[in-house]
């Protein structure tokens, strides 16, 4: 596991878990979940599946500290980008146990999530939740995407535990 310069680690000494899932969730259709605002580009870019099933998975939840791009914020933390996806399952039942964990205020809470293709590189794309008055707010957006993120929102990322 790499030393994030860009991130520092929140709650570093509890144990944050994501039981075992079947992957039957997805987050276009968990409006109950998402009640503020769901993406429709869920949807658009086809990424409204269902997963496969996951064991119990711990994570760890980080502070951007420093401006970067997703690109930067996630091969902080490790080259192999598949080993800090969640499933939209996963996702969605982090946001229902740990809505507290969230960076509040409409600031952004960033997973990253794998989109499998075949005869193609996979895709990563990033799930960002917004925590509102009218409740959590979800969006969608390109992992390789330009824009540079502002450390002065405090974002959190939330990935799995990398040993």
């Amino acid at each position: 596991m790499k030393k994030s310069s860009l991130l520092n680690v929140l709650y570093e000494n509890e144990k944050i878990i994501i039981p075992e899932l079947n992957g039957n969730r997805t987050i276009y259709n968990s409006r109950e979940v998402f009640p503020s605002y769901v993406d429709g580009d869920f949807k658009n870019w086809d990424l409204n599946k269902k997963s496969k099933s996951t064991p119990e998975t711990e994570v760890k939840i980080y502070e951007m500290v420093k401006d970067a791009t997703f690109k930067d914020i996630f091969t902080s933390l490790s080259d192999n980008l598949d080993v800090l996806c969640l499933t939209q399952d996963q996702i969605i039942d982090f946001c229902v146990k740990y809505p507290e964990r969230l960076r509040q205020n409409g600031y952004g809470t960033f997973f990253l999530l794998k989109k499998r293709r075949l005869f193609r590189r996979d895709k990563f794309f990033v799930v960002d939740v917004g925590v509102y008055s009218s409740g959590l707010d979800v969006r969608v957006r390109h992992f390789d995407g330009a824009s540079v993120w502002d450390a002065d929102g405090r974002h959190r990322v939330v990935v799995p535990k990398l040993s």
